[in-house]
């Protein structure tokens, strides 16, 4: 299963390149202790990136990951943005263990501002699914957050007013709207076993058509609602976590963590497996 943690970063940096452990925290409640450390044993790192409030004024000029599992340390991984390229979004795809300390981001903007950096591992816990971009027995839920606060993340219940029916799960994706740049969700729920899945979001108003804001991928408009199988296709290993609902009730928890006061729309994409 898949398993998401952040580091929010309140100043930022314009031009010169600083690690998430520079000016960076890790959120309340996040689980992780340690910037750049897993807190599953054996966990890989699948998917990692930034996203920061101002798709113009704050833009992304630089990205990259540092640390010694990397099989060329003093290089470290770097991508400098040019033109149409500079984004307030990035996400990229790797296999890169913890066996030799944290992984860390490494991030620039065009101007300092709030940032927030994710990563994604494949850990040992719960049950995944590959889902499908065409499912058959699909349901489609709203759910609006309330207000959320930079940098923490804020947790709201799906809770439709008739529950669906007993079975099993597969959570597909999200479109969310009312947004002002990128963030992060993820799930929470007892059959994840302290796992939570997610992955990072954009608005689907604005994703893959202004390049300064987000730069196509797990961004782009074909992804919204089916971020969990765009990742399942790429990566090549099931990542819709499956959660059971078994009466009054889901036990699905969302949490969205942003890098501003924004009030937003998720619009929840399952399958029903069983």
């Amino acid at each position: 299963m898949l398993d998401l943690h952040s580091t929010y970063d309140s100043t930022g940096s314009t031009d010169t390149v600083v690690t998430e452990a520079t000016t960076g925290a890790i959120p309340a409640n996040d689980g992780a202790t340690t910037i750049g450390i897993s807190p599953w044993p054996g966990a890989v790192l699948l998917s990692w990136g930034v996203t920061s409030l101002n798709g113009a004024a704050q833009a992304v000029v630089q990205t990259g990951m540092s640390g010694n599992n990397i099989f060329d340390p003093t290089n470290k991984w770097n991508h400098t943005a040019t033109g149409t390229d500079v984004t307030a979004a990035r996400n990229y795809l790797t296999q890169l263990g913890y066996a030799k300390g944290p992984n860390l981001v490494n991030y620039a903007q065009e101007a300092a501002g709030k940032i927030l950096s994710h990563k994604i591992d494949a850990v040992g816990a719960g049950t995944s699914v590959g889902g499908s971009w065409a499912p058959a027995n699909q349901g489609i839920y709203s759910i609006t957050t309330g207000a959320l606060t930079a940098g923490v993340y804020h947790t709201d219940a799906f809770a439709p007013t008739t529950t669906p029916p007993i079975g099993q799960y597969a959570i597909l994706g999200t479109w969310t709207s009312n947004m002002t740049a990128g963030a992060a969700l993820r799930f929470q729920h007892t059959d994840f076993k302290g796992a939570f899945p997610g992955y990072p979001i954009a608005d689907c108003a604005v994703t893959d058509l202004a390049p300064n804001l987000f730069n196509g991928g797990i961004f782009s408009r074909e992804a919204q609602g089916f971020q969990f199988v765009w990742l399942s296709s790429r990566l090549g290993i099931p990542c819709c976590p499956v959660f059971s609902i078994q009466g009054q009730g889901t036990g699905l928890n969302l949490q969205t963590i942003d890098c501003t006061g924004d009030t937003v729309t998720h619009t929840l994409n399952l399958l029903k497996v069983s």
